[in-house]
């Protein structure tokens, strides 16, 4: 859990440097970096990987929540914000326990690391699934919208762009 939290840590401080024209495609992708923790567990991997997965998971995590929210602010008119939002926030944790459940009736049934095989299969298909959507390709940021329709920015003595 360490491993979580600091790439967690490092994973926030990363997202202000990223600035994807497409964040749902990097939001979604990244949710396919669960996969080598689970894969690493069902395996029973050593401890530096589980450590290094581990801390892949805390990264995507941070990059995940930070511009899935951007995402949500930017896209969602604010008069239907609270409401979409509560239903992302109740989508969210009302399936937990169902996968929780699902998981250990799996791993009683078939073993721990086949029911890690199991998830680790469906978060991938779920993953490509919702890369196939073309919406996700679509999306594009304020700020890349904003570029397109705004005059050239002057750059500043640092060489970032100013406004």
């Amino acid at each position: 859990m360490g491993a979580v939290g600091v790439g967690a840590l490092i994973g926030g401080l990363a997202v202000s440097l990223l600035h994807p024209s497409r964040p749902l495609v990097l939001v979604v992708a990244g949710a396919a970096l669960f996969v080598p923790l689970l894969l690493a567990l069902a395996g029973r991997a050593p401890l530096i990987v589980l450590i290094g997965t581990g801390f892949l998971v805390g990264l995507e995590q941070s990059v995940y929540w930070t511009f899935w929210q951007t995402a949500v602010q930017e896209n969602v008119p604010s008069s239907a914000l609270s409401r979409m939002s509560s239903y992302d926030w109740l989508a969210t944790y009302a399936m937990g326990p169902v996968g929780y459940l699902v998981a250990g009736w799996l791993a009683v049934l078939f073993g721990a690391p086949a029911a890690l095989v199991v998830s680790a299969t469906v978060l991938l298909a779920g993953t490509a699934a919702v890369l196939a959507v073309p919406d996700i390709w679509r999306m594009r940021t304020s700020a890349d919208d904003e570029a397109k329709t705004s005059p050239a920015r002057t750059p500043a003595p640092s060489g970032r762009d100013i406004r």
